[in-house]
């Protein structure tokens, strides 16, 4: 069996949650083997920042997409986690 490739994202906003879902689907159509870690310094699922002002003025849930993505077994969010360096040469982060 292959080792599946891991990817990781830096930042938990729209970008990391739009790259997420992408590759949620890729790997949903058999179209690659692979795991995705998303590293987010804020301690919440990856919210909309654009309408943050605009929600505080009232009860607006910005969390993107479904939820249900973080509960994926090849999809691993890490909030509170703040990432320092990247290696590419070692490939850590």
């Amino acid at each position: 069996m292959d080792t599946p490739r891991q990817i990781v994202i830096v930042g938990g906003g729209p970008a990391a949650q739009r790259c997420a879902e992408t590759l949620a689907a890729r790997i949903d159509a058999g179209a690659g083997l692979f795991r995705v870690t998303v590293i987010a310094e804020e301690p919440r699922l990856p919210y909309d920042r654009v309408a943050l002002s605009t929600a505080l003025s009232g009860e607006i849930d910005l969390t993107l997409g479904d939820p249900g993505l973080w509960e994926r077994p090849d999809i691993t969010l890490l909030t509170s986690e703040r990432v320092t360096a990247i290696d590419p040469v070692r490939r850590v982060v």
